[in-house]
């Protein structure tokens, strides 16, 4: 089994590192299919989600690492510009993943994709959710003929002691909730204080 590691990074106009939004995916990739060519499907799962992501982001890059560790062994950069509109950096829509059919199940079992969408609703709208789903099943079917699989990671192993870790299971649900998920520490680094004296 050829475990692959794909860091997506969303890179953001203010050029600020930790602007970009990153996700760490992984796949299991076998021939006829590549490295490369995952990177591309990738990618194009991406591009459909533009329409929906922040205009802060105007870069696509993507690096594939094997499992074992070492540096990257591909880099890509694409060019992406989220059309979505402005919204602030800590709000993301959460696309929920599990390797079991439920969206229940011990933590081992689930992970999460962040994704700045933008939304002027208190709640992300019922096409925000379809349109995450759809990005999901885009994912779920990189690759030719099964050849390639979408795999979860999990640090806990099976959950016992003498489990080894990690350890990588298909993913066979996703689900995305009415509620925006904000978290500061994805939030901009600030460029400028403005200040004021009141005594």
């Amino acid at each position: 089994m050829a475990i692959n590691i794909f860091q997506v990074q969303a890179v953001h106009r203010s050029g600020i590192p930790r602007d970009n939004s990153i996700n760490v995916l992984y796949y299991e990739v076998n021939l006829p299919d590549t490295v490369v060519g995952t990177m591309d499907e990738i990618a194009a799962a991406y591009f459909d989600l533009a329409p929906w992501f922040q205009t802060s982001y105007s870069l696509l890059r993507i690096k594939s690492y094997d499992a074992g560790g070492g540096p990257p062994t591909n880099t890509k950069t694409y060019a992406f510009q989220g059309t979505g509109g402005l919204c602030p950096n800590e709000v993301a829509l959460c696309l929920s993943y599990s390797a079991t059919d439920g969206v229940t199940g011990a933590p081992r079992f689930r992970g999460r994709i962040y994704l700045p969408l933008t939304g002027t609703d208190e709640r992300p709208t019922s096409p925000h959710q379809l349109q995450l789903l759809d990005f999901g099943e885009r994912l779920a079917s990189v690759g030719f003929a099964g050849n390639t699989t979408w795999m979860m990671r999990s640090a806990l192993g099976t959950g016992t002691p003498a489990a080894p870790a990690p350890v990588y299971r298909k993913i066979e649900s996703i689900s995305v909730d009415n509620a925006w998920d904000t978290q500061r520490r994805r939030g901009m680094a600030p460029t400028v204080r403005n200040r004021r004296d009141v005594q």
